[in-house]
């Protein structure tokens, strides 16, 4: 069993220990989200308002379907605002890959990817700031004319625009008729403010794509910024390398540049990434890789980037436990910039925690690590953290997956 071992150099140089840093504080101990305590409840997100109250989707099995996307609303104070709902229509399809984004205005949209014709489609629904349901789902990917067999679009993401939503998406033609198939491309469709579709859906990305799930957040001027896992290349029989890319759109939802920036080049073993969007259309970037500057199997990095897209400093890294493997992180920022990282913590060969850590705009740490959930040796292995922010002073809710079929949650002052 590795020991855990604490790197307090960035500290201790400043004559500092951690009892003296303000870390954020819990506002009571992990809760359940769902009503069910015996529905299976799997890959959770989570969206705030400025009102404090935050909704929570996930997929799995419920009273009324078997594999479909449900959702609960809570209150600033963390009360549930009634039971689980299911935001999908289609009792017969499978449901998988929910996300959720919060407007300007406190209504939320939760989008999926739902199975049809033998492959996948993406699916929204819009929903009020109390929860309740605005109007029915509706189909956001479009099937290109004369493909020669049905596209497959999942792993969805979505963020908020002054005048709608941008929603990113994976999506492949696969292997059939002779035809050999495509690989992975990011595509991203502009919605109105009630779901409408504007304009076309383009692709993103340049270069080779993964397939896992995109992120996206919105910048103060309204310029959405996509973040993807990029790869070397599909070498039969033996593993590619991965790395991390983004594009930014404009408030159109069309293309900014010419191609693809390059934030790590593919050589990971894997990286998770995920953009969270601050002050002055800044954004930062984070992932997990064996690359320097990480120092164990997997750290979590962090890069900061301008208004313009371009990196601010070097890759630096989050977490200052050295364990066996940190992987998985979600970012959120709040109203003055600072930001919030969790992540999955491999603290030894049978210990699995959430950790958090919280920064200034400038990404300088504010606290040391946060103990978000402490995973029991040989316990059920808590994973899948997303954070969002609730209110306008910092606070912030993360929610996790415990397991193998439940999901938690916990409330955070800064």
């Amino acid at each position: 069993m590795q020991k855990a071992v604490l790197l307090w150099g960035g500290v201790l140089a400043l004559g500092l220990s951690a009892a003296a840093w303000a870390g954020p504080t819990a506002q009571g101990a992990p809760f359940h989200v769902s009503s069910c305590t015996t529905c299976i409840q799997q890959v959770p997100a989570v969206a705030g308002s400025a009102s404090g109250a935050f909704l929570t989707v996930w997929k799995g099995a419920s009273p009324v379907d078997s594999n479909g996307v449900s959702g609960r609303m809570f209150s600033g104070t963390g009360t549930p605002m009634g039971s689980d709902f299911l935001a999908n229509k289609d009792l017969v399809q499978d449901q998988y890959d929910p996300a959720v984004a919060r407007d300007g205005q406190g209504s939320f949209i939760v989008v999926w990817s739902e199975v049809v014709n033998g492959n996948s489609e993406i699916k929204g629904r819009r929903y009020g700031p109390t929860g309740a349901a605005l109007g029915a789902p509706f189909k956001i990917n479009q099937d290109q004319a004369g493909t020669p067999t049905i596209p497959a679009d999942f792993n969805p993401a979505v963020a908020a625009l002054k005048d709608g939503f941008i929603v990113t998406w994976m999506s492949i033609l696969p292997a059939g008729n002779g035809f050999p198939g495509t690989t992975p491309q990011v595509l991203a469709r502009k919605l109105g403010p009630t779901g409408a579709p504007v304009g076309n859906q383009v692709k993103i990305n340049t270069g080779l794509v993964n397939g896992d799930r995109p992120d996206v957040c919105v910048d103060t001027s309204g310029k959405p910024v996509v973040v993807w896992t990029s790869v070397d290349g599909f070498p039969l029989f033996e593993a590619n390398h991965k790395g991390v890319s983004l594009r930014q759109l404009t408030p159109a939802g069309a293309l900014v540049g010419t191609a693809e920036t390059v934030v790590a080049a593919p050589k990971a073993g894997s990286v998770h990434p995920a953009v969270s969007c601050g002050n002055g259309s800044t954004f930062v970037v984070v992932w997990h890789s064996d690359q320097s500057p990480a120092v164990d199997q997997t750290d979590i990095l962090g890069q900061r980037f301008s208004r313009l897209g371009r990196p601010v400093g070097t890759p630096f890294r989050i977490n200052t436990t050295v364990a066996n493997q940190d992987r998985n992180p979600s970012i959120a920022h709040d109203a003055k910039g600072n930001f919030v990282v969790v992540w999955q913590a491999y603290l030894g060969s049978a210990k699995v925690s959430i950790l958090g850590r919280r920064f200034n705009a400038s990404a300088a740490a504010l606290s040391p690590e946060l103990e978000v959930f402490a995973g029991a040796d040989n316990a059920m292995v808590p994973g899948n953290p997303d954070v969002a922010m609730i209110g306008t002073t910092g606070n912030f809710v993360v929610v996790w997956q415990d397991g193998a079929q439940s999901i938690s949650g916990r409330r955070f002052t800064p």
